[in-house]
């Protein structure tokens, strides 16, 4: 079955239909989190996605590249982006993904506590998709406080997921 967002049924979306409690998204609103990137996360990540660059598992290995020690897939510190702004989203509201986007700046070091934020910079009411178009921009930020990751997404927010 090939559904739009449009033909999309939310009564029958399980927990994602349930009852509007808080106000709409609004620009300046912000999710923040905190991520651990072992090297055994790392490595059963990079396994996971078939990607078997010694970088991603050999700790002896990565010691002769650039970075010196084991560094997380660009998958991984994507999905850890993405996974931070789904789950901060729907402490609120039930919300869809419409769209990503990324850029990688710096390598993520095994053993870094990275920090994740994500701003919304526009909200528009979209009829046809029956919701609101929420714009996120995102940092991943390595343990020096360096931007690792800049993203940018787009969520939608259904009606009745929020108090009008």
């Amino acid at each position: 079955m090939n559904e739009t967002a449009s033909d999309f049924n939310w009564a029958q979306a399980g927990d994602l239909k349930r009852e509007a409690l808080n106000p709409p998204p609004h620009i300046g609103f912000t999710i923040q989190s905190e991520f651990r990137f072992s090297a055994g996360d790392i490595s059963a990540f990079a396994t996971l996605i078939g990607d078997m660059n010694p970088t991603h598992h050999d700790v002896v290995a990565a010691s002769g590249f650039k970075f010196g020690q084991v560094i997380a897939t660009g998958g991984h510190a994507v999905s850890v982006m993405m996974g931070a702004l789904s789950t901060g989203m729907d402490k609120l509201w039930p919300n869809i993904g419409l769209g990503y986007s990324s850029r990688f700046r710096r390598a993520l070091l095994a053993g870094e506590t990275t920090e994740i934020t994500w701003k919304v910079i526009s909200v528009e009411y979209q009829p046809k998709l029956k919701g609101l178009i929420v714009v996120f921009n995102g940092t991943l930020k390595n343990a020096k406080g360096e931007v690792a990751l800049l993203a940018t997404c787009d969520v939608l927010v259904p009606d009745g997921a929020y108090q009008a």
